[in-house]
């Protein structure tokens, strides 16, 4: 539903907005992490505290055009975050959207 992921973009909050229904600190950290720390640098390297982090090495999206899954695995409480090549397609809906920004002010 619209608006369950951010408590994991933003642990804290999670009492005001929606319970985090994966519970497991250690997904949460590398998720939140990842995020804020691109948020802040650009570089999702950059950890706040990076004694929690089990994300894997993750080059630079523009020069190897790789993101990042962030899921759990089938079975048990367990985490599946790796990385991954963006398809050709994700990057040129992305691009065409990103063009649409000049028509629209965003």
């Amino acid at each position: 539903m619209h608006g369950m992921d951010i408590s994991y973009y933003f642990p804290s909050t999670s009492p005001i907005t929606s319970p985090i229904t994966f519970q497991n600190p250690r997904f949460s950290a590398a998720f939140s992490q990842s995020f804020l720390s691109f948020v802040f640098s650009l570089n999702p390297h950059n950890k706040i505290n990076p004694r929690e982090d089990i994300t894997p090495p993750w080059p630079m999206y523009p020069i190897a055009n790789m993101g990042m899954v962030f899921n759990k695995t089938a079975v048990g409480n367990g985490n599946d975050v790796h990385p991954v090549q963006v398809d050709d397609g994700l990057l040129q809906r992305c691009s065409f959207r990103e063009s649409l920004g000049a028509l629209t002010g965003q």
